[in-house]
């Protein structure tokens, strides 16, 4: 097996789509620790520990290129495809999808501005964009209010996406069969009395295999509403 297929890689990222968007929670969960923790020091009048402020805009960076993520591998197993234009429709979308290439393409920080314990975009950000200069708006809210209303809508959006799949397209066997593991007993970082044990069962594990049934659909929606449920219940906090 020298060549990857368009089917062996449509399995591929059908069962990595679950373990982005858990990363993307992760990132999410960074930002919105960061932000509480901030508020919380202020109200108690002490002073910010050094290093986070770099810790949400960091997870910031992270958070829009998991993004970007989410909508290109989705290609493989949903159709029609997930568009930007889908993305803008989303509360804060178009700050998103913009702000984006300000911090991939830019390096630009983004969250840069902190006042009374909150996370800001501090103006419009400007950047050049097929030669000419853009603008783009800088959300009213605060960091942690437009990230969680952001997320919470992608949530549910991606959640009906991927309802929408037909059941019997979402059986796609496991992420290896029997050949792709056969070929990774070549690695040399495999130890050798691992090779010898894998590939005296290759007939074994090919049988199993035949007879294993994979829903990576249903488990990305399994995280998908724990992401769901998490926006839900830290905007709540958000409110008091």
């Amino acid at each position: 097996m020298e060549d990857l297929t368009v089917e062996q890689n449509r399995r591929w990222l059908a069962n990595f789509f679950k373990a982005k968007v858990a990363e993307y929670s992760y990132h999410l969960k960074q930002i919105i620790d960061g932000c509480d923790e901030s508020l919380q020091i202020f109200k108690n009048q002490q002073p910010q520990p050094e290093g986070l402020g770099r810790r949400v805009i960091y997870a910031f960076g992270s958070l829009s290129n998991a993004l970007q993520t989410l909508k290109d591998s989705s290609e493989t197993f949903l159709s029609p495809n997930i568009t930007w234009g889908d993305v803008r429709k989303l509360r804060h979308g178009s700050f998103f999808y913009l702000s984006r290439n300000a911090a991939t393409h830019d390096g630009n920080p983004v969250i840069s501005a902190w006042v009374d314990g909150k996370f800001h975009v501090p103006q419009d950000i400007k950047r050049f964009h097929d030669g000419k200069v853009i603008s783009i708006p800088a959300p009213s809210e605060d960091a942690k209010t437009f990230c969680l209303e952001f997320s919470a809508d992608l949530s549910e959006f991606l959640i009906g996406r991927l309802e929408s799949i037909d059941v019997a397209m979402r059986d796609l066997g496991p992420m290896y069969d029997a050949s792709e593991i056969a070929l990774m007993m070549q690695s040399q970082i495999v130890p050798e009395f691992a090779k010898k044990l894998v590939n005296a069962q290759l007939d074994n594990i090919r049988a199993m295999l035949a007879n294993v049934r994979v829903d990576p659909i249903g488990g990305a929606l399994d995280e998908l509403r724990k992401l769901a449920n998490y926006c839900q219940s830290a905007s709540k906090t958000n409110q008091n």
